[in-house]
């Protein structure tokens, strides 16, 4: 396969990666990678997404507007 850019992934990929968004989400915020977390418990997971939509919101009530915005 010559990948030559991001658009040249086929849409099967992105399919998989579309149904696994839970594993991805997570592995962008723990040290764990998203194959990984597809072996998790669903509570795990869940548990891991709750924690990831509190440090949101606390970010967003905590973060500064942008000047001019």
């Amino acid at each position: 396969m010559g990948l030559t850019s991001i658009d040249d992934v086929g849409e099967a990929h992105i399919a998989n990666a579309r149904r696994f968004w839970w594993a991805y989400t997570i592995a962008l915020s723990f040290p764990v990678s998203p194959q990984e977390v597809k072996e998790w418990d669903p509570d795990e997971i869940l548990e891991a997404l709750a924690a990831i939509r509190l440090q949101k919101a606390y970010m967003d009530k905590n973060t500064p507007p942008k000047e001019g915005g």
